[in-house]
C-alpha cells in the first residue's frame, strides 16, 4: 500500500518507468510529453487525504475511482470503502454503455 511510510516515491518511480517502457514497447516511441518523458513529470501523493481500501480485493475499484477523480480535475477524493458496491455498479454500467 502507498500508505506505508516511504513507499510512495519508490513505487511511483517504478510506475513511471513501466509507463515509459510500455510506450516504447507497444508504440515504439517515448511518451508524448512536452518534457520528453516521465522523468520530467511532477508526481504528487495526497498524504492523509487519500482513501484507503480495507480489503485486498478492491484495488481495481479504487484505482478507477482515483483515475476518474483526477481526470475531472478534482482536488479531493470523496469516496471510501463504504462506496465500493456503488462504484462497482457504476464501472459495470460505464463498460456496458
Amino acid at each position: 500500500s502507498l500508505a506505508r511510510p516511504g513507499a510512495g516515491s519508490e513505487i511511483v518511480g517504478h510506475w513511471a518507468r513501466w509507463l515509459e517502457d510500455e510506450s516504447m514497447c507497444k508504440r515504439g516511441e517515448r511518451l508524448d510529453c512536452s518534457d520528453g518523458g516521465v522523468d520530467g513529470w511532477v508526481w504528487f501523493l495526497q498524504g492523509n487525504n487519500v482513501p484507503q481500501q480495507d480489503g485486498g480485493v478492491d484495488c481495481g475499484v479504487f484505482m478507477c475511482a482515483f483515475a476518474e477523480a483526477l481526470s475531472r480535475g478534482e482536488k479531493e477524493f470523496i469516496f471510501s470503502q463504504n462506496d465500493v458496491l456503488r462504484m462497482r455498479d457504476r464501472i459495470c454500467w460505464d463498460l456496458l454503455a
